[in-house]
């Protein structure tokens, strides 16, 4: 292993306002996120769709409060944390980030499976949402607290502070129990990744075949999700796992290269969690109305003093689309003869 060359002056004050930039933003948007849908239900995509995007702003909420806790040691340039608090820290960010990767694979195969079998999907209630959300977070908190109990009563944790991020890992200090949890880590990743890449090379083909409006409005959400999550991720995954052996073996020089492009992909992560409520303006009509429908009331509660959201007219929604339905079966009823 070699040493990573710490970040200084301009870097550092770049890596401090970058991290206050995600805080303030990814903080604020996916509690916005959870609050409008569940509430309001301003997300109007199928019942699947709908639950596994709740999670996944409550998977990148929760990697905010570890980016919370990130800040501090970019400030201080140094540790602060014992051993089983930065432990708790790291084991937490995991969580968050495998399920998050976890939900985004599920969504993508979702909708995949809704065009390739339409009348099935017909029958899929919010229940098994739910199942596939709970399934996701299970996995990666099962596999968090086992390699957090391992750490704590099968090897010699020792913290270990890494400069060219500024923020603290811990080391087993045995051998095998790290490349285990490194190893389990890897496949747990590298399948999950290539379920969502090839799922989503495979939506891309019927972005042009759909033709509904709400069901192009979920494809391409989950497409531009999904692709934001890739872009995220896989210039991190290239460098950690594929560069870095090449570096370890090459000149200094190198090493600090490796240094600056590792600092940038890290923190290009912290990006992912913070443009999904901004991307969901975009593609989700619904959402984007409920925002604007917000910030009017949040206007006229400054001017008045009063903050009023109209409700929304479910009732009257549903019974057009009923009218609709009923509409076509007529139109295809065969005459008695």
């Amino acid at each position: 292993e070699f040493r990573h060359t710490p970040p200084e002056g301009v870097g550092w004050h770049l890596m401090i306002i970058w991290t206050l930039s995600i805080i303030l933003t990814a903080l604020p948007g996916n509690i916005f996120v959870l609050w409008s849908s569940i509430k309001h239900n301003s997300i109007h995509l199928d019942n699947i769709s709908t639950i596994l995007i709740r999670h996944i702003a409550l998977s990148n909420l929760g990697f905010t409060v570890y980016i919370a806790s990130w800040i501090t040691l970019i400030i201080k340039k140094d540790n602060m944390y014992p051993a089983i608090i930065c432990g708790l820290f790291r084991t937490w960010a995991y969580f968050c980030l495998i399920t998050e990767l976890l939900l985004v694979a599920a969504l993508s195969v979702s909708k995949l499976t809704c065009i390739l079998s339409p009348l099935r999907a017909m029958a899929r209630s919010k229940g098994l949402g739910r199942k596939v959300a709970g399934t996701a977070w299970t996995i990666s908190g099962v596999w968090c607290l086992s390699n957090f109990l391992a750490l704590q009563f099968c090897g010699d944790p020792r913290v270990e502070f890494r400069e060219a991020t500024y923020d603290c890992v811990v080391d087993p200090g045995n051998l095998v129990l790290k490349r285990i949890i490194r190893y389990t880590r890897t496949v747990i990743v590298s399948c999950s990744e290539l379920v969502l890449f090839v799922s989503t090379v495979w939506l891309c083909k019927f972005v042009k075949k759909i033709t509904g409006h709400l069901h192009r409005q979920s494809l391409i959400t989950t497409l531009l999700v999904s692709a934001t999550h890739l872009m995220s991720y896989i210039p991190y995954a290239l460098i950690y796992y594929v560069l870095r052996h090449y570096i370890l073996t090459n000149s200094q020089k190198d090493s600090k290269h490796f240094s600056v492009f590792y600092s940038m992909c890290t923190f290009l992560i912290l990006f992912n969690c913070a443009i999904n409520p901004v991307l969901y303006c975009f593609t989700v009509r619904s959402y984007w109305l409920f925002v604007r429908k917000f910030f009017t009331a949040l206007c006229d509660f400054v001017r008045n003093g009063k903050f009023e959201l109209p409700e929304e007219k479910r009732s009257a929604s549903k019974f057009i689309a009923l009218h609709q339905i009923a509409k076509s079966n007529e139109r295809l009823r065969v005459p008695e003869l």
